[in-house]
């Protein structure tokens, strides 16, 4: 990572220093400048796009939450199963599974020897994968309600170099590695490391692409053919790959951005990807990219925000979740609501415990199906985090 970026991170995180204890979050309607309304009423914000729903207007409640144990770091990340009734969260201290229901999730099992920064389900949601640090992913067999540890991928066994990120195809077939070299770090070169999750407890290397990738998020389209990556260094870009049935990759387009990505996410019918801009931009930037023409669509500055941490499509494909970096004071917007279609802010949502969420995730199938699920950041200073669940109504 650049000096910059890790001074970014290392800013936002201080900032964890000073988040209150209160539980309240407040829901805020979106001005038509794209700003949070300074007058709106708590839990009283519409959805209102133009025929969204048959036209109807929209009230984002919070309908459940679960308080997770003690940590220093918060929730890093969130992930849902396919069947949407389990999630897994990580922080720097554990992991925990819940089960997930209609309303407020439910603590299944936890363990305190598996931690990190980003967690991706197996398919059947018997297995989690989780990257610790850059260079260490640890394998955990979730089934008959516990967390166990049955492998650890240190090093060369992982990458060739630190490990950026990791993603698991959507049929549960291939884990990807994005990988590159840190200064500080080990190894040389970049590219991404593809496993095969045929043993989904013993995920064994099948192929590899060398690529200039840098720090940012790798994801695979729903069509499972589809790849892309967000990468930062001397410049700021996107990387477009195919993905065959056998694991291979090839390159297929550099797409240069004007903005730090980060986030990724994609529609279901796999024909467009939406990318976030990193955390250290202010404002918020949303790209557009066609992914059947492999070209830059649009850039949307998103006034009134700062840059993210994550983005998810709707169920529904109507509108964009994305989470963001919310400095003091508590009054700044954590969580908003885009139109996919226009990219417009249509719903914002705040609190002292709304500290910079690092996920944000939409199950499309189970008991939670719809809801939003947005797990909360504690600092340095430590406390207990929560997992919100909110709602359309």
């Amino acid at each position: 990572m650049d000096f910059s970026r890790k001074h970014a991170r290392l800013s936002r995180a201080l900032l964890g220093l000073l988040v209150a204890g209160s539980l309240a979050t407040t829901q805020l309607a979106v001005a038509a400048d794209g700003a949070p309304s300074a007058d709106a009423a708590v839990g009283t914000g519409a959805l209102a796009p133009a025929g969204a729903r048959g036209g109807e207007d929209l009230t984002l409640s919070d309908i459940g939450q679960v308080r997770l144990p003690e940590t220093t770091t918060g929730v890093r990340d969130l992930a849902v199963s396919a069947d949407g009734k389990r999630a897994v969260a990580v922080g720097g201290d554990w992991l925990q599974v819940l089960r997930l229901t209609s309303g407020d999730p439910v603590i299944t099992a936890q363990s305190t020897a598996v931690f990190g920064g980003r967690v991706v389900l197996a398919k059947d949601g018997r297995t989690a994968y989780v990257l610790e640090d850059t260079d260490q992913l640890f394998v955990v067999d979730l089934r008959k309600n516990r967390a166990k540890k049955v492998a650890t991928l240190r090093r060369y066994r992982l990458a060739p170099s630190d490990v950026f990120d990791i993603e698991i195809s959507p049929n549960g077939r291939f884990l990807l590695a994005k990988y590159g070299y840190e200064i500080g770090g080990f190894g040389d070169g970049s590219g991404i490391q593809v496993f095969s999750l045929a043993k989904p407890r013993k995920p064994r290397k099948i192929s590899r692409v060398k690529a200039l990738e840098w720090h940012g998020r790798v994801d695979v389209a729903p069509n499972n053919r589809l790849v892309v990556t967000s990468s930062s260094s001397v410049d700021d870009y996107l990387m477009v790959y195919r993905l065959n049935r056998k694991g291979r990759m090839t390159k297929l387009k550099r797409i240069p951005v004007q903005f730090s990505p980060e986030a990724i996410a994609f529609n279901r019918a796999s024909t467009r990807a939406f990318v976030q801009s990193f955390s250290s931009e202010d404002p918020m930037r949303i790209a557009e990219v066609n992914l059947k023409k492999r070209r830059l669509v649009r850039v949307k500055r998103v006034d009134g925000f700062e840059g993210g941490t994550d983005v998810v499509v709707s169920p529904d494909g109507d509108h964009l979740f994305a989470t963001m970096w919310r400095s003091s004071p508590a009054d700044n917007p954590s969580f908003v609501t885009l139109d996919a279609t226009t990219l417009e802010p249509l719903h914002a949502s705040q609190g002292e415990e709304l500290y910079g969420p690092q996920a944000v995730q939409s199950p499309s199938r189970g008991p939670a199906a719809g809801r939003i699920l947005v797990p909360t950041y504690t600092g340095f200073t430590g406390g207990r985090p929560l997992v919100i669940v909110y709602s359309y109504e």
